[in-house]
């Protein structure tokens, strides 16, 4: 490890960029030149060699550029390889981590002269140019180009065949032995932009899983080779449905080969096309740039990590890594959900697919069982039975917070998601991130607090912005503000300070237990909770607030009634069930968010008698209170007419809710708006 300090001015590295390459514009950039600064280098560590060979000293680079530890692409090593007649690992571009150096786009680089190590071709997509071999040039009106080009990013990629690979070099010299016949309708062979869409197409065919597999037959002889490379490029010349019958028809039965509806001897001669005889003495040598040794069955094996790494965020998705990772290495997030889908035999893409997060940890170079030690240290703090109805964290119920939208400046600039602790505010940035916001807030003191708070106390006492308590709280904000007229005080980073301040005080034990005991009066309830909306939020009293204050109480005091009264089983009529049980059942019916972190009953209190359902199984109890599951609560509808910004019930975690939990979500919200009218005529 160096103590070197950074050079004065930082360049930014680009995704891929090789190490020559940011090594050769930091130099230039702080005007120092390459051998000088490499020789300073060599005083402080004589194991790097004479010549400038930046691959030699990445880390020390690191320091220089200001960069994280692992920025810069590394090698995969020097282990043997046998394609193509290569000898290590890093000579063969079929098998290497880290693909040919192509030079970038001019537009993309902004005038600069920069190479990347990617899996995408010599054309840029985005700005529609030709940027290989040295030159830059226009590619208006050439739609051929571009798709060949996002199915070399695609397809191609997923495959690991790059631009410059034995595969695509087996393609272009099939097709030129082929076309010296004047069967093949191609562009010219001497200008390679004309041959870039029929080679790339050639080879998407030729890396065909079916035709990988009869490559891989040790009894193919030569000629059974010619004459079925022959098919397959005249099969190509005439369209994709030909090829397909070629490949469907294509089979090893016996001693024959079978292409198609033809058949020709595996071993021995047979009758060879014009073209098939020209390319007889190089098959050999095309099959070993197309056939890979077979994969095996464990996904660590089968899969091939890409080139362009990104760092995780703790407690990110596999959907929110997955989605930078393909915008970071240039490929389709959907078809590279697909192909994963397909390579490791997963039925879904979801977090709870352990085959899915697998394949995704190894493409992304992380190690086994990542996403799993992520969702294991960002569990909820809830009651279930497996922990005794006890505040805890329970990896039985395996419940994680809902995820959101990453800070943009931690995520560098690509969209994300995560559930690890905290709201909405990021304090290493001051940025604001949330439903969709990503704005920077110069004075943040006040959201640092609301953070500090958020992560801390509140997400010990089990609340997120998604478990119910924070949309009762902004609704209770809100409607204290209706006098303002002033529209910054309606944005969301404004109301995120006061929100949290007023959750540290009504989920305290002793603050819920005197908003929801039965022996108070309903009245004084009613003042106390907006004597604090009030008093924390700066507003003032307000027809809305009043409405939305006594609408909130009595759903809470209509479930701590069914709390302190719920039987046991159905036909129990003595004796009762279990109280932190029935606080939970009652909470879930009259999605009453404040009743959960009420620890005790409180004193008795003569009430009018009427009737409880008995509490389910333990274990339906359990899993009925998971991040959404009070979207929809009364206040909710009654106080607006519609769901707020932060109650999207379509948004709930799938993998969470059963499908048993979703047919007693209509049948909750019904029976608690009854009660509620019920109690509030009494």
């Amino acid at each position: 490890m160096t103590s070197r300090p950074g050079l004065p001015i930082s360049v930014r590295l680009y995704p891929g960029e090789t190490a020559a390459s940011y090594w050769a514009r930091l130099c230039a950039a702080n005007a120092i030149g390459e051998k000088d600064l490499w020789l300073a280098l060599r005083r402080e560590d004589r194991t790097l060699p004479i010549r400038v060979t930046p691959r030699s000293a990445l880390r020390k680079i690191e320091v220089l550029g200001g960069l994280p530890d692992g920025a810069l692409l590394r090698e995969s090593g020097g282990r043997a390889c046998g394609h193509g007649g290569a000898t290590r690992q890093v000579e063969c571009p079929s098998c290497r981590m880290i693909p040919v150096a192509v030079a970038l786009c001019r537009r993309c680089a902004g005038g600069d002269q920069i190479t990347v190590a990617r899996m995408h071709g010599p054309v840029c997509v985005r700005h529609r140019r030709w940027h290989g071999n040295g030159r830059d040039t226009p590619l208006s009106g050439r739609h051929k180009h571009l798709l060949a080009q996002r199915l070399l990013n695609g397809t191609l990629a997923l495959r690991g065949v790059p631009y410059r690979s034995p595969e695509v070099d087996a393609a272009a010299e099939l097709t030129q032995l082929r076309s010296l016949e004047g069967g093949c309708a191609t562009d010219p062979l001497g200008d390679e932009i004309l041959q870039f869409p029929w080679r790339i197409a050639l080879t998407a065919r030729l890396t065909d899983d079916r035709l990988a597999n009869v490559l891989m037959s040790p009894g193919l002889g030569g000629y059974a080779l010619a004459m079925l490379f022959d098919r397959v490029v005249t099969a190509h010349s005439v369209g994709r449905r030909a090829v397909e019958d070629v490949f469907d028809g294509l089979r090893i039965q016996g001693r024959e080969l079978w292409i198609g509806k033809s058949a020709v001897t595996m071993q021995g001669g047979c009758v060879l096309t014009p073209a098939a005889m020209r390319m007889l003495p190089r098959v050999k040598a095309i099959r070993a740039h197309l056939a890979e040794p077979p994969r095996g069955t464990d996904v660590q094996v089968a899969m091939r990590t890409l080139p362009c790494r990104v760092i995780p965020l703790p407690g990110e998705t596999p959907a929110g890594f997955l989605a930078r990772l393909a915008v970071a290495n240039s490929l389709d997030l959907i078809a590279l959900t697909h192909y994963l889908e397909r390579t490791v035999g997963a039925n879904s893409s979801r977090s709870t697919n352990a085959r899915f997060t697998s394949a995704t940890e190894a493409i992304g170079a992380l190690h086994p069982g990542h996403f799993a030690e992520q969702r294991a240290r960002f569990l909820l703090f809830r009651r279930c039975h497996h922990v005794g109805w006890m505040l805890r964290r329970c990896g039985t119920c395996d419940i994680v917070d809902r995820a959101r939208s990453a800070c943009s400046v931690c995520s560098d600039r690509s969209p994300t998601e995560v559930f690890s602790r905290g709201g909405g505010f990021c304090v290493r940035h001051r940025r604001w991130h949330f439903l969709g916001e990503d704005e920077f807030l110069p004075s943040a003191s006040a959201c640092h607090r609301a953070e500090q708070a958020m992560s801390g106390i509140l997400w010990r006492r089990g609340v997120t912005m998604h478990t119910g308590e924070y949309g009762l709280a902004v609704r209770l904000i809100l409607d204290s503000w209706q006098e303002q007229t002033d529209a910054r005080w309606f944005r969301t980073s404004r109301l995120y300070p006061p929100t949290v301040d007023l959750l540290v005080t009504l989920t305290h034990p002793d603050v819920a237990l005197s908003l929801t005991a039965l022996a108070e009066s309903e009245s004084q309830q009613v003042e106390g909770l907006i004597g604090l909306v009030v008093g924390t939020g700066g507003g003032s009293r307000t027809a809305e607030l009043e409405a939305t204050a006594a609408t909130v109480v009595a759903v809470h005091r209509a479930a701590m009634y069914s709390a302190v009264r719920m039987p046991k089983s159905s036909g129990a009529t003595v004796s009762k069930a279990r109280f932190e049980k029935g606080i939970a059942e009652a909470s879930y019916r009259e999605k009453a968010v404040l009743l959960r972190h009420v620890t005790r009953s409180g004193r008795r209190a003569d009430v009018v008698e009427r009737a409880v359902r008995a509490a389910p199984a333990s274990r339906v109890v359990s899993r009925r209170i998971v991040p959404g599951w009070a979207d929809n609560a009364p206040w909710v509808r009654q106080g607006t007419g519609r769901c707020s910004a932060t109650s999207k019930i379509g948004g709930v975690i799938r993998d969470q809710v059963g499908q048993g939990d979703a047919e007693h979500l209509g049948e909750s919200q019904e029976s608690s708006q009854r009660r509620v009218s019920r109690v509030a005529g009494a």
